[in-house]
């Protein structure tokens, strides 16, 4: 061990003086101070009863108190093991219960509610009670995402459900999660192959986009093409754009306004628009749009615009309100089996 500095040095004997068992320690002592403090007594004795009378007492007194030493020690270790019993059982409960809050928040495609964010504040809470910093660290992160999804950035209530590129970030978190509460709980340790944790990774986030029945399976025919919701809105903005030839940014939002995104109602979050500038959009990395160079749509002034991609309970009141008075081609949803 390379040892740095004497601060480092002074550290490591503290913990080394720590693991003396002084119980035992004072055994020894207490033999030899028997020995000493009787040994002149048991030499000038005449009697050799006397003598053997005085070993066997001083044998008899040793004897008594180590026994009282082993039974101490087998009580402590007795203890011990029923308090780690407890606290296993413990762990393993509230560990369990995490993950269980965790994926009824993030997979139940429907906006994260004031309820769900005081049970996860509570969670992360409880794990800071009892798991190592590993544990907690990536409790916090998954607090964070369900934050972020409770509030905006300007910390206004502005509820929504889970992206889905949010789901496959909670489904990173929560395998962090797992392999953090192995380490804590000792659990034995099985070397996986790649391709396992490849096929593991990939399985997991699967998993997450079926993860209720709830989710809304409809697609939409429009103009040939069939679309999900988030490309549906693209491509009603896109042929909009082409067909009225729009000018700039300011014309194209008195159709598509930004708080169409938030059901009507007006936000500050960077994220509430249908349509904005790339220049914008590119300024936060936490802005989420259809990004990809082909997806981008050039306005008449030569501005290229983009399209919010975050699109799940919010959709019907865009669908209703502007997709349905803005394009005279029929759209006509078409109900998939969940």
């Amino acid at each position: 061990m390379f040892i740095k500095n004497d601060q480092e040095l002074y550290v490591i004997l503290l913990k080394q003086i720590k693991n003396i068992d002084f119980s035992y320690l004072g055994i020894v002592v207490l033999a030899v101070a028997l020995y000493i403090g009787f040994d002149d007594l048991i030499l000038t004795s005449s009697s050799e009863t006397v003598r053997e009378t005085l070993n066997a007492a001083i044998g008899v007194i040793f004897v008594i108190i180590t026994t009282m030493y082993m039974l101490k020690k087998q009580s402590d270790v007795e203890q011990s093991k029923a308090l780690g019993k407890e606290v296993f059982t413990k762990k393993l409960i509230t560990y369990e219960n995490a993950i269980e809050k965790w994926e009824n928040i993030c997979f139940s495609q429907t906006a994260v509610t004031e309820a769900q964010f005081a049970t996860a504040l509570n969670v992360h809470t409880s794990l800071c009670m009892i798991a190592p910093a590993d544990v907690v660290e990536t409790s916090g992160k998954v607090l964070t995402l369900i934050q972020s999804a409770y509030v905006n950035e300007n910390d206004q209530q502005e509820p929504r459900a889970f992206a889905p590129d949010e789901k496959n970030t909670m489904c990173e978190y929560l395998g962090e999660f797992s392999k953090a509460v192995r380490e804590d709980l000792s659990l034995p340790k099985t070397e996986m192959t790649q391709s396992f944790k490849d096929n593991f990774t990939a399985g997991f986030k699967e998993a997450s986009l079926t993860a209720t029945t709830a989710r809304d399976m409809t697609k939409y025919s429009f103009r040939g093409a069939t679309y999900g919701k988030g490309k549906l809105v693209h491509a009603v903005v896109k042929a909009f754009v082409i067909d009225n030839n729009i000018a700039n940014i300011d014309k194209l939002k008195e159709f598509f306004p930004d708080d169409a995104w938030t059901n009507g109602r007006a936000s500050r979050g960077k994220n509430a628009f249908v349509v904005e500038l790339e220049a914008n959009a590119k300024k936060s990395e936490k802005v989420r749009y259809f990004k990809k160079p082909e997806e981008l749509i050039q306005l008449k002034n030569g501005d290229l615009i983009v399209v919010n991609s975050q699109w799940g309970t919010n959709f019907d009141y865009l669908f209703e309100n502007f997709i349905k008075k803005n394009i005279n081609d029929e759209i006509i949803p078409i109900k998939l089996n969940k």
